[in-house]
């Protein structure tokens, strides 16, 4: 990437656009090859950004900055703050969790899905979520339950499509394109049909 941006911007070398794009488009190869080499769907990224100004006292090092010396060194930015309040976040999101707020418990699952640079992954957490999700609304025979609070079919619809995703990339689960596929169906049927209801 350095290499192309100089070509780019003639640092250090004549600037040359067809030189950069070939720079360019060989690490983009090397990105797509690692990412195909991955289960369906791609290797997982963490989807969260990462700013290097919220470690180390900032992008220069402690104490090159006003912001990250003298009174201000004790200050965190809200980056850091989330790191030390995750704890506090999902005790609370798992206590709302438990009193049946559907919401909640999806968040849950996503959050410990994805994870976080903060938060690592723990599929069979966020497994456990997503399937009681699932069971509120279809029964253990496959029909579907009669009451059930509003919104439940939307949210079971969406966990049963993450239930799929992690079927289909064998993520925390034995790899099985049957089971997916039985997921992704029980999902997209409710989403269908839901779209048809009032």
């Amino acid at each position: 990437m350095n290499v192309a941006f100089r070509h780019h911007t003639g640092i250090g070398t004549p600037r040359n656009c067809e030189s950069a794009a070939y720079h360019y488009k060989r690490v983009a190869d090397k990105a797509m090859e690692y990412w195909r080499a991955g289960p369906p769907g791609g290797r997982y990224t963490v989807r969260y950004s990462y700013r290097i100004a919220d470690d180390e006292g900032g992008v220069y090092g402690e104490g090159a900055s006003y912001i990250s010396s003298g009174m201000n060194k004790a200050k965190r930015s809200g980056h850091l703050e989330t790191a030390e309040n995750m704890d506090d976040i999902l005790e609370y999101w798992d206590f709302m969790a438990g009193k049946g707020n559907l919401l909640a418990t999806y968040t849950l699952g996503k959050m410990y899905y994805e994870g976080s640079r903060n938060m690592p992954r723990n599929i069979p957490k966020a497994r456990a979520y997503f399937l009681s999700l699932v069971n509120r609304y279809w029964l253990p025979n496959g029909k579907i339950a009669t009451n059930f609070p509003l919104g439940t079919d939307k949210y079971a619809a969406k966990s049963a499509g993450q239930l799929g995703r992690m079927y289909l990339r064998g993520d925390g689960v034995p790899q099985s394109y049957e089971q997916a596929m039985m997921w992704f169906e029980k999902g997209s049927s409710r989403v269908c049909l839901s779209s048809y209801l009032p």
